[in-house]
């Protein structure tokens, strides 16, 4: 285990990314960038150093935490070390932010880069400096959601999307479709008449989709497949699916052990429960959101749980922290 060098850390920071957040600043930096807010934090003979297990100690002491930020000083600087530690805390359902001053390209081979939610990247510039820019200091930084931008970089084939409910299935499968030109196949389409999964839990007329849908995925043809109507209880006209070399499937049970074969990248949408509650009394209602605390989320979990589905993702996205800051 690689030790760290450290700065300071701050236990409950309202100022490095969204909600109650666990700041670690690194120390040493190779950017020194004029006009840094933290100048003391660039020597790479300051500071103390640490092991990860003192840290995540540290992190453990605040139950009311929704995320670790790494700054500085250059956290990359440090990444083979902090590497683990973040995948520990995003394991634990924490969100990961990391302030830089590389760019993002500059950082795909980094050890660290998969475990960050989100990238603030870029050199700080006094000169393009603005208090209204949200999370950046000056207007040549970007706000990077990580797992989204490696997915869209990797994509090709069919991707499949699954996670909780309310934790941005529907959105971030909308926004590929869009940057990739993919066309998107929902499975809440292939919801099973009758409302009862099947013997293993799977809450989708899985056959009908092996039938109507799964030959034509990696083909790239044109094709169409009926869609339930469930508050109607009836089949609508024929979906249409334009030719096209990406396919995207999103929705509950897309990762369903019949499923998961057919993709070529596999996403994993987490939330945690307090931000999923308050999703589901947005878009439910009080009356509806407790239909789906007793019924159906209590069927996801069991599923999720049962088949390993969080695990066999290739890619896990934080729902809550990849949010986007306004502009």
């Amino acid at each position: 285990m690689s030790p760290l060098r450290i700065a300071s850390m701050l236990h409950d920071s309202a100022v490095d990314g969204p909600g109650v957040r666990f700041s670690l600043f690194t120390q040493g930096c190779p950017h020194r960038c004029p006009g840094c807010h933290n100048p003391e934090t660039h020597s790479f003979s300051g500071g103390s150093e640490v092991d990860e297990d003192e840290v995540w100690a540290e992190i453990e002491r605040n139950p009311l935490l929704q995320g670790v930020t790494l700054t500085g000083g250059e956290p990359f600087a440090q990444d083979a070390a902090l590497a683990p530690l973040a995948k520990r805390a995003r394991e634990r359902g924490l969100s990961v932010w990391a302030f830089t001053g590389y760019t993002f390209d500059e950082l795909l081979a980094s050890p660290l880069l998969p475990h960050c939610d989100v990238l603030v990247d870029g050199r700080y510039e006094r000169g393009r400096n603005s208090p209204e820019l949200p999370w950046r200091g000056s207007s040549n930084q970007r706000v990077i959601n990580v797992q989204e931008e490696l997915l869209s970089r990797a994509a090709g084939g069919v991707v499949g999307i699954d996670g909780r409910c309310c934790a941005g299935k529907t959105s971030l499968a909308a926004r590929l479709s869009r940057r990739l030109g993919a066309p998107v196949i929902h499975l809440d389409d292939f919801f099973p008449p009758g409302k009862k999964p099947d013997g293993d839990g799977v809450n989708i007329d899985t056959e009908r989709f092996l039938e109507e849908a799964a030959p034509y995925l990696r083909s790239g043809e044109a094709f169409s497949y009926r869609r339930y109507i469930c508050r109607a209880g009836e089949y609508s006209d024929p979906v249409a699916v334009p030719a096209a070399p990406l396919r995207i499937v999103e929705g509950s049970y897309a990762l369903s052990p019949r499923l998961r074969g057919l993709y070529s990248v596999s996403v994993f949408m987490d939330i945690g429960a307090a931000a999923q509650r308050e999703r589901l009394l947005t878009r439910e209602g009080a009356r509806g959101m407790r239909a789906y605390a007793e019924r159906w989320l209590p069927l996801e979990e069991s599923y999720f749980e049962r088949f390993d589905v969080r695990g066999c993702a290739d890619y896990l996205i934080n729902g809550a922290a990849a949010e986007r800051p306004a502009e």
